[in-house]
This record gives structure tokens, sequence and C-alpha cells, in this order.
């Protein structure tokens, strides 16, 4: 189990009780301070809610300003119960309830993933707000050095890492922020899908170079090639993961497609979003 590190925990205005209560008894025992940052979304404010007033300044609705009120009430009521849980587990930490437009969303969860190790969002806020769970996500992948992880036991050491190579800068930082992980594992497997052998890509022997390395840092690496067999890279990697019986994936995320995955979806959006192979992400 990792040891001495921040984790940052994004979650919605509902408490995921049971998510949270499963990570307060890890990070008890591992001695991980958890950073509970609660996102509520301002409502939107209608059409006619600005009106001139004599002095030429804007008015805002009483109805609006009654609500943002009641929600305020609502967020600080979450974040009492989230602290009360992290009492009773005896777990250090801090509950950080943020009331914020849609827009502010990535720059608020970017700027506590820069003062973490790890970030996470919970699975629960995926089922209910995709949207604020994507905007979070995106928030740590884009505007912090912070890996994301996904699914699974967050705080667990994982037994065997599947790290899905392709010779991008964003699986090597994936790969780079997973080292004391993967340094810990029984086994690293280095799967590259549908590789090219090109020297000036992947080198005539893909993934032999990264395997040198981490072998020298100490661990115990294999390096397999798997065809996609004309699947989504996305449906390869969870295949080939489950066959070989990994206990996490660490790939990079929104690499050269980036644009293309944003708007059309792709392996990174398909990863984000499946919930069945534990995921360490970085970009």
């Amino acid at each position: 189990m990792l040891t001495d590190q921040t984790l940052l925990f994004v979650m919605g205005d509902t408490v995921p009780k049971d998510e949270l209560r499963a990570l307060c008894a890890n990070a008890e025992t591992s001695g991980t301070r958890l950073m509970c940052l609660i996102i509520r979304e301002l409502p939107s404010q209608p059409m006619n809610a600005y009106g001139a007033l004599p002095y030429g300044g804007l008015g805002v609705l009483s109805e609006w300003m009654e609500l943002v009120k009641e929600e305020k009430a609502q967020l600080k009521a979450t974040a009492d119960a989230v602290e009360a849980i992290l009492q009773e587990a005896g777990v250090s930490g801090d509950v950080q309830p943020v009331h914020c437009a849609s827009v502010d969303v990535r720059e608020i969860v970017a700027q506590r993933a820069m003062v973490s190790d790890i970030a996470t969002v919970s699975k629960g806020l995926r089922e209910s707000d995709p949207d604020l769970f994507k905007a979070a996500s995106y928030g740590v992948l884009f505007e912090s050095p912070t890996s994301l992880r996904l699914n699974g036991n967050i705080l667990e050491q994982p037994k065997k890492v599947f790290l899905a190579w392709n010779a991008e800068l964003t699986a090597a930082r994936a790969i780079h922020s997973a080292l004391p992980m993967l340094e810990a594992a029984d086994e690293v497997v280095i799967a590259c899908i549908d590789p090219k052998a090109v020297v000036d890509d992947n080198g005539e022997d893909p993934g032999s170079d990264m395997a040198r390395w981490l072998s020298h840092r100490g661990c115990n690496v294999t390096v397999s090639q798997f065809p996609s067999g004309g699947h989504p890279v996305s449906m390869a990697i969870k295949q080939r993961a489950n066959e070989v019986g990994a206990d996490l994936v660490v790939m990079g995320a929104f690499g050269r497609s980036r644009m293309r995955e944003l708007f059309f979806g792709g392996t990174t959006n398909a990863m984000l979003h499946q919930t069945e192979v534990p995921v360490l992400m970085a970009h």
C-alpha cells in the first residue's frame, strides 16, 4: 500500500459514504492525507436576471440569490458530514467545499491537484453528473502535473501493472508518475498495441528501451506486443490487461490526437468512463 502521500478526492455535493469510508480505511493504514474537494456548481441565472438600477448597476433576481443561499447551506451540510467521517476514521485531511461557476471547475481542481501526490474523482460523480466528472478529470490532466487514478482501491499497491506504451510523451509522463508503484510491483508488463517498428517512432524493437530503463530501476519487466484486431485501442487495453491479470493500467492521456479525442471521443475518454479496469493516467 502506498504511504505518506496526499490524495485529492473530488466529489459532488452528495456524500459518497461507502466510497469515502473505504478510502479512509486505507488512508488510515497508509498514513495518507485526504484532501476532500466538494464541488457544487452555481445555478444558472435566468435570462431576465439582470435589470438596470437607478444608478446604472445590475440587479440580480432575489429568487436566484435565495437559491444560491440554500445551496450554500446544503454544501456546508455536506462538508460537515464528510468532516465527521474523516474524524470518525481518525484520518488526517481537510475538507474544502466550493460553490463555483461551471467554467471555473477545471482551474479549482487543478489548484488542489498541484499540491497533491495523486488525484481521483468520485465514481458516484461519474454516474450522477458526467459533465462535472469530465471537468474535474480534465482539470487534473490538463492543468496540473498530478496523475489521475480511477476505479478499484486507489491507495492499493498493485502487484502486476500493465503499461500501455506508445512512445509518446504523455505515456512517458504516466510511467514516471507511477514509478514508485512500478518499483514495488511484482511484475510490470510493457504492452504495445499494434506497434510499428520504426526507428523514429517506437524504435526497431518497440518497448525495449523502456524495458531496459525500468529493469535498471529494479522492476521485473516483460514486453508484449498485442494486435488490436481492428477493435478500439481502449477495448484492446482492457482485454489484454485482464488476460495478463493486471491490477492497474498505466497510460498517457490525450496524446497526439488530443483535439480529435476531445471532440469525437477516443482511447482516453473511453478509459475515463469505463469502470471495470483500475487505471492511472497522466498528460
